[in-house]
């Protein structure tokens, strides 16, 4: 490989990871101002196609509620302290102000499943949750079997909370857990007591809520591997039907990293241990099988595939994103995101930025996102009409001068060592366009490449 192209390649990555984003095609950092009109045009061109093969082409709704409790010291969400229940009605109510603006867009379409995340969605006061809920589904369609799934902080659920949710249909609630360790939680500015998951899970269980997951965090600050393992084994005991243990990654959207605290090697050793240690105890002692992304599921029947429809390769799949810190994705259209402050977003000001996709683009985001475990040219092709290795003839040689692959009639694989190896290479199907942009914006010189060694990557990067 050039040795140009490897600083450019680690360059955009090291950017990409840093704004939390290491996947995501074309990176937010070159995403330019959009208009309402171009938003709305792009919207017009999925719901033809929607309409015209609904079982290839498929969209999901997002709703985003960027209020917590606290703001804690790892989170790189989009989401703020509530300050007062008064701020939830005026956020609900210009959140239903942008409903209005896109919901007649979709008439006689049917969304597949209804996510509502944050933040911590329920922050929200019960007759809150409610009207947002009933409003929704008198402004959308969705299937007759769609998946409604929201997160929660255990700390903000009771008994009639649970009951109204499971009674609107809730199907999957995943509670943050994060860790149970009173001093972690203690350094990281999270409010939550062990009473408080023990008592949201089992009320959860009894109202009959049908799908229950935890997400937990390996190698936060001051989190030791024992500490972890307790917090795990604990978790375990709960049976619940997906645990996701997420690797804290110090990127620049969270307080950690604002704070200038450091994430230091023997930091990234730590957390991969725990990592490793937690793939034994689900998948080898406790009978749980790993879903990737951080996931393990206790049976197949929890793996419902509507809430993940955006991560299969099967599917032309948009996201509608609506409410602060939202990003919505229009399949071969636009992928944008609102970049107004949230006091203009309260006045319904809303101003946005995004980048123009096509076809070329659509799938060259495919590939980088399915790369790692392998390109199905089959599905290439029924998604996109074209033949995967003439379509991308330099890149795939690219990598077979840098990689062992396996390139069959069906499956292209390459052998990479690590997901980091994995995120510097895929940035080869980078388009000429895009790939100009960012030269712009992040030049690399050769003065600069010995700057920009590997090991800066590893805070960033999930381990496996």
């Amino acid at each position: 490989m050039d040795i140009m192209d490897n600083a450019l390649f680690t360059n955009i990555t090291l950017h990409s990871l840093e704004d939390g984003y290491p996947v995501l095609y074309p990176p937010p950092l070159i995403w330019s101002n959009v208009s309402k009109d171009e938003i709305i045009k792009s919207w017009k061109n999925v719901a033809r196609n929607l309409k015209r093969d609904p079982r290839l082409n498929k969209i999901c709704l997002y709703i985003h509620i960027p209020f917590c409790q606290t703001k804690c010291v790892y989170c790189n969400c989009v989401s703020f302290p509530l300050s007062s229940f008064s701020q939830l009605d005026t956020y609900l109510g210009a959140l239903k102000k942008e409903i209005d603006s896109f919901h007649s867009l979709f008439r006689g379409i049917k969304f597949s499943s209804l996510y509502i995340g944050g933040g911590t969605p329920t922050v929200l006061r019960n007759q809150q949750i409610a009207d947002l809920i009933q409003y929704i589904k008198g402004k959308f369609c969705f299937e007759d079997y769609f998946l409604f799934a929201i997160d929660a902080h255990p700390n903000s659920l009771d008994s009639g909370k649970l009951r109204l949710l499971k009674d609107l249909g809730l199907k999957r609630l995943t509670i943050g857990v994060e860790t149970l360790d009173k001093k972690v939680l203690v350094k990281m500015a999270r409010k939550q007591t062990r009473d408080s998951v023990y008592r949201a899970f089992t009320q959860a269980r009894e109202i009959g809520i049908p799908y229950l997951n935890i997400d937990l965090m390996a190698g936060l600050p001051g989190q030791t591997i024992q500490s972890f393992v307790k917090s795990l084994l604990m978790v375990v005991k709960l049976h619940p039907d997906i645990i996701h243990v997420n690797p804290f990654l110090p990127d620049k959207n969270t307080l950690f990293s604002r704070k200038n605290f450091k994430f230091t090697q023997r930091d990234i050793r730590r957390r991969k241990m725990m990592v490793d240690i937690k793939r034994n105890i689900l998948e080898k002692f406790s009978g749980y099988k790993s879903i990737g992304r951080a996931g393990s599921a206790l049976s197949k029947e929890a793996i419902n595939p509507q809430i993940n429809l955006f991560e299969s390769p099967d599917f032309k799949v948009s996201i509608l994103g609506l409410g602060y810190g939202a990003i919505s994705y229009a399949f071969a259209n636009r992928c944008y995101r609102l970049s107004t402050g949230i006091n203009n977003y309260f006045k319904s000001a809303q101003l946005y930025n995004g980048y123009k996709m096509n076809r070329d683009e659509e799938s060259r985001y495919y590939i980088i996102k399915f790369l790692y475990q392998g390109i199905n040219k089959r599905k290439f092709f029924k998604l996109f009409g074209v033949d995967f290795n003439p379509a991308f003839k330099k890149e795939i040689s690219f990598l077979k001068r840098n990689l062992n692959c396996l390139d069959s009639s069906l499956i292209f694989r390459p052998n990479f060592k690590d997901k980091k190896q994995y995120f510097i290479l895929s940035k080869i199907f980078y388009s000429k366009k895009v790939m100009n942009i960012f030269k712009s914006k992040y030049s690399v010189a050769k003065s600069r490449i010995n700057d920009i060694e590997h090991q800066d990557l590893d805070a960033y990067i999930e381990e496996e």
